[in-house]
């Protein structure tokens, strides 16, 4: 179990080092992570636990741990968004998005549209990606059968000329 874990580490770490795939598997864990935080911080619990526990579902180790280095950050009095902007962890709407709302005092609605903003561009990412491939695939496709049918014609062509 834990061998398997660590594959899976690994290949997601290389995984996300893609062009596209790359940008989005950070989105989709962003996403999650703001989605995570936001909840509980509505919910009242405390900031550092809510990032603690936020931080237990990012899957990149490389991730995490720049996500838990910004609860170190915070106990030495900095604010969360210039917490997480030094471990530039988000970009920069993200960080002026959270800044915004620690200055109003509406932290959660602001990391709630910081899920929302992520999880979209993950969306719309996925829809170009998906764009790229459906017409890869069909001539993809396109190649394997013609080849069949040529193999076909071809084992035809032969019987009927060595038949004659």
């Amino acid at each position: 179990s834990l061998r398997t874990q660590k594959i899976r580490e690994k290949l997601y770490e290389t995984v996300i080092r893609w062009p596209l795939l790359g940008a989005w598997l950070i989105e989709t864990d962003i996403a999650r992570w703001c989605s995570t935080l936001a909840a509980l911080l509505g919910s009242r619990v405390d900031l550092i636990d809510s990032l603690s526990l936020a931080n237990q579902g990012v899957f990149s180790t490389k991730r995490r741990a720049r996500f838990a280095r910004t609860i170190e950050h915070l106990k030495n009095g900095e604010g969360l968004a210039d917490a997480l902007e030094k471990e530039s962890v988000l970009t920069s709407v993200g960080y002026n998005l959270i800044r915004s709302g620690e200055r109003s005092g509406n932290v959660v609605p602001m990391v709630n549209a910081l899920s929302k903003l992520y999880d979209d561009a993950g969306k719309n990412r996925m829809k170009r990606v998906i764009a790229l491939i459906e017409p890869l695939s069909i001539l993809v496709i396109g190649v394997f059968v013609g080849t069949i049918v040529l193999g076909v014609m071809l084992a035809i062509t032969s019987v009927n000329v060595s038949g004659v």
